[in-house]
């Protein structure tokens, strides 16, 4: 129920499934008997979407967890679903059709957050969305900070190829927020600085796409300014 909360009201099976059949500690017993779970009451299963039957079944599963536990889950969710996707070794410079294969329709249901992308997201997108909820704040080693950076320019561009443009805004800046001010610090190299840049001229692209003019302005003048003080 803890790993189904994760997603959402609901969840597709086959995600279920791959998380199953991944090495993780997500499923210690093997397997998801999704149905014990719906002759309890707790789940209802609808074709390949598994939802909870009640939204505060959910919140209660979710909200008892303690927020390190939430964060924990989040990532070993991303960690374990990205292992399945082929674009998981990659950050940012595969073509966009390396991962339509991938593409699957992932509802937006009951997610609270309003930045959160709905619509079609790729496994390898939603993997990156799994990590974005664990955040940054609960990962302190900077090499994977700046590769969950790099999947979120990845996911970004992604997601921009088929017109997703708010999914594309939600990543670039997620991976803003991975990145923090490590590309300011002296001594990382150019790539992670390349990253920052490609960061933000996604998030002001995507953000023109939505029509948030304001934050065209935002992210072009971060990138202005940086570049002013010497950061190129």
């Amino acid at each position: 129920l803890r790993v189904i909360s994760c997603f959402g009201f609901k969840s597709e099976i086959y995600l279920l499934r791959l998380l199953r059949d991944s090495d993780s500690p997500l499923t210690p017993d093997g397997r998801v008997d999704l149905e014990s779970l719906e002759k309890k009451g707790f789940v209802e299963i609808s074709g390949p979407v598994v939802s909870f039957s009640h939204d505060l079944i959910q919140q209660h599963v979710y909200e008892n967890m303690t927020l390190n536990k939430r964060r924990q889950l989040h990532l070993d969710i991303g960690m374990a679903l990205a292992t399945k996707s082929t674009l998981a070794s990659t950050l940012s410079h595969q073509p966009i059709e390396a991962g339509m294969e991938n593409l699957y329709i992932c509802d937006r249901g009951e997610d609270h957050d309003s930045d959160f992308p709905g619509s079609t997201l790729s496994l390898f997108g939603i993997a990156t969305s799994q990590i974005n909820k664990a955040g940054p704040e609960y990962i302190s080693d900077q090499a994977r900070r700046i590769r969950f950076a790099g999947w979120n320019l990845h996911a970004s561009n992604e997601s921009a190829g088929v017109s997703n443009f708010r999914a594309a805004l939600y990543y670039c800046k997620n991976g803003i927020l991975f990145l923090g001010d490590i590309s300011l610090h002296n001594g990382n190299d150019n790539s992670t600085w390349q990253l920052w840049i490609e960061l933000h001229e996604g998030a002001a692209f995507n953000s023109f796409a939505v029509g948030n003019v304001k934050d065209v302005a935002k992210y072009t003048s971060a990138i202005i300014d940086s570049k002013n003080v010497g950061f190129e």
